[in-house]
């Protein structure tokens, strides 16, 4: 076989088409591969402008790469022979899935025995129908997700949204409610249909009488699930009477993965997927993770005396390690219900004296690990590692008597198939690895404090809240307050400033310009009102993340939105009763000489009489303001007024402020300035025959 390989410039198609018709003009390539799918149409143009279709051995052309344009010239024109997928739907949303879950949880997946977890390569061949119509369209749409209608172009799709909501995906597994290894797998299912918004069926079975009533309500499950109509399943093989069942899901086209028990049987009958740890592999890292750890000359599996398939599958690919290490190994078959014949068993294989130096224990069992951490008390030269994890041996590994234990990561064997299946129920694409390897992870130290809480706890995910309605003052209203204050302010200056320039003038003169520059100043303090009506707050004390409950920390506006509340009422009464006590105290010393001019007598008011009558306004007021910022301030409180159906949520509230005693301080202050403007209207009355040049008092009343 001769192969020529050359390279064109695909970003100026003419000069591309004339390379192309200068290399295929003889027709001397039997069969062209292209790099990328981007020259596929001008290759076969130029092969078919040449004749090489019609030759006695045609040339064929295959591609790299996958689109609705390669689809029809592959299956409809067929002038393609094959393409090449390397399914860059899932090179986009898987690396986001593990991402993710690393992020949150610190979990990542073990290494396949392939080095890679493989997209690709899929190969299309002229004779494939796997591919329809709606694949086609959909795959050049990137599988949009309801309610995103758009492609990647941004444009509407032509592929109609995936509503995952009724997606249904279906679970059954051996793990009894009384088995605590299951609570990480069913906690996980359900945050992984949770985090893909689909419908999860998933339920656990109570200890049941016997293994084989068990398998036979897993099967039924199965098969109610399957003949129901579901998108996808996942199941543990953990017994041949299950494999028939899934096996009527595979003649459903159910697509069916395995979890946790089964990857022979799960390869055997090609399911799409098996989601766990194989025992063998981990076996086998096992015996250089040892060898990695420590010096020993002989090595020895402790397997169940009763004989379990997935424990003589660990031993295996231990034994499989040590010999290529070149080390000697034994095999040692030990109760796990009698720790007086496990004792006496492993001493009379290794010897019931001596501290056991050189050897090297690998313990294929969580119930085989209490006894044999008795045995390395009595013997402390012998080095252990185990399979399993829990509190016992996150204890020995600190205490130096265990150099690893080997966790299968079940919170992976319960999230990953929701993902997989969700995706793979609209784009039929998987991964090429037939195990997704949950483990082994070895674990060489405890947990932390902060980390055992979240294993303990299935690593909790905030909950999505709903959208709640704060009944926020809009800024369009609070911007026109603004403007209103600004007006105010510049009014009431332009008043003063116009009063100190003409001060001479006649007019200005008769119309006591000192207390209509108070009257300007108590305008703008009312005014300013706006100004604290406009800031709000949330809630006055922070929430619980997740529950959403109040805590015992105030957020961190409380103390501002406290402070504008008080000012409220501070700035609506001194500014009020400064208006109206200054207006008071000129109609008042005008009363006073027109009372004085009746009965012929001169009179002289002065400022510090005015000044009196002002204060005496004044200082009730603040004196109320004070007791009530005292004894009963006005606080920031949100009162929730609406609550979503399912999660209890709040989903509307609204704030104010309040105090227990707001209301009696609130009339007292309403009292004092009812008193003010009566008193105003009665002078007003009384000096309303005076020139206006002295008095306003017809306007004012």
């Amino acid at each position: 076989m001769h192969v020529e390989w050359f390279e064109l410039n695909i970003s100026t198609p003419e000069s591309m088409s004339l390379r192309l018709n200068n290399e295929l003009g003889d027709c001397k390539y039997q069969f062209i591969l292209l790099g990328s799918s981007r020259m596929a149409a001008a290759t076969v143009k130029a092969v078919r402008a040449a004749g090489c279709h019609n030759k006695d051995v045609p040339t064929k052309v295959g591609t790299f790469d996958t689109s609705e344009e390669i689809f029809d010239l592959v299956f409809a024109t067929r002038q393609l022979e094959f393409a090449v997928d390397q399914y860059n739907h899932m090179q986009g949303w898987a690396p986001v899935h593990f991402a993710a879950l690393y992020v949150t949880t610190g979990i990542v997946l073990s290494s396949p025995p392939e080095g890679l977890y493989l997209s690709g390569p899929v190969l299309y061949t002229q004779g494939d129908t796997s591919v329809t119509d709606t694949l086609r369209t959909c795959a050049d749409a990137a599988f949009p997700v309801c309610p995103n209608t758009l492609g990647p172009d941004g444009n509407p799709s032509k592929c109609p949204c995936s509503d995952r909501s009724k997606i249904v995906i279906g679970g059954v597994v051996h793990g009894i409610t009384s088995d605590t290894f299951w609570d990480a797998v069913f906690a996980a299912a359900a945050q992984g249909a949770d985090d893909m918004g689909v419908d999860l069926r998933f339920d656990r079975f109570e200890p049941q009488e016997s293994n084989e009533i068990l398998f036979r309500k897993m099967s039924a499950k199965i098969l109610s699930l399957c003949q129901g109509g579901v998108d996808g399943l996942f199941v543990s093989l953990s017994d041949p009477v299950i494999v028939d069942a899934v096996k009527i899901c595979q003649e459903l086209n159910v697509p069916v993965m395995s979890i946790n028990a089964g990857f022979a049987e799960s390869k055997e009958i090609g399911l799409i997927h098996h989601v766990g740890m194989v025992e063998s592999n981990a076996g086998y890292q096992a015996g250089f993770k040892m060898a990695e750890l420590a010096t020993f000359d002989k090595a020895i599996c402790l397997n169940y005396e009763s004989g379990i398939a997935v424990v003589q599958q660990r031993c295996d690919g231990f034994k499989e390690a040590i010999g290529e290490l070149g080390i000697e190994y034994g095999e040692v078959r030990v109760p796990d219900d009698n720790e007086a014949r496990f004792k006496n068993i492993v001493e009379t294989e290794i010897g019931a004296t001596g501290d056991w130096s050189g050897y090297a224990i690998l313990i294929a069992g969580s119930p085989l690990i209490p006894p044999s951490l008795d045995l390395k008390k009595v013997h402390a030269g012998v080095v252990m590692g185990s399979f399993d994890t829990n509190d016992l041996t996150n204890e020995a590994i600190d205490n130096g008597d265990l150099l690893f234990a080997i966790d299968q990561q079940p919170y992976l064997q319960g999230y990953i198939p929701l993902p997989i299946l969700t995706h793979a129920a609209k784009t039929k694409q998987l991964f090429l690895n037939h195990a997704i390897e949950s483990g082994p992870s070895f674990v060489t130290s405890s947990p932390n404090e902060k980390l055992a809480n979240c294993v303990a706890g299935s690593f909790p995910v905030c909950p999505e809240h709903p959208h709640e309605d704060y009944n926020y003052i809009s800024d369009a209203l609070i911007i026109l307050g603004y403007v209103f204050f600004a007006i105010q302010a510049l009014a009431s200056l332009f008043a003063i400033a116009w009063m100190i320039y003409n001060r001479k003038a006649t007019v200005v003169r008769a119309s006591q310009p000192e207390f209509l520059s108070l009257v300007a100043i108590g305008c703008v303090i009312f005014a300013a009102t706006i100004l604290p009506l406009s800031v709000q707050g949330r809630y006055r004390f922070e929430r619980n993340a997740i529950t959403l409950q109040e805590t015992e920390t105030l957020s961190e506006d409380t103390q501002l939105v406290d402070a504008a509340c008080m000012a409220v009422p501070w700035l609506i009464c001194i500014g009020f009763v400064l208006i109206y006590s200054a207006l008071i105290a000129k109609l008042r010393r005008i009363h006073t000489i027109m009372v004085s001019s009746l009965s012929l007598k001169r009179i002289q008011v002065t400022r510090e009489k005015v000044l009196t009558t002002i204060l005496g306004f004044l200082l009730p007021i603040i004196a109320v303001l004070t007791s009530w910022t005292l004894i009963s301030p006005l606080r920031w409180e949100r009162t929730v007024t609406k609550t979503d159906f399912v999660t209890g949520f709040p989903t509307e509230s609204f704030g104010r402020c309040t105090s227990e005693h707001s209301a009696a301080f609130a009339s007292t202050s309403a009292c004092v300035i009812a008193l003010c403007l009566a008193y105003a209207l009665v002078l007003s009355y009384k000096t309303r025959k005076m020139p206006v040049e002295f008095s306003e008092s017809t306007y004012v009343s």
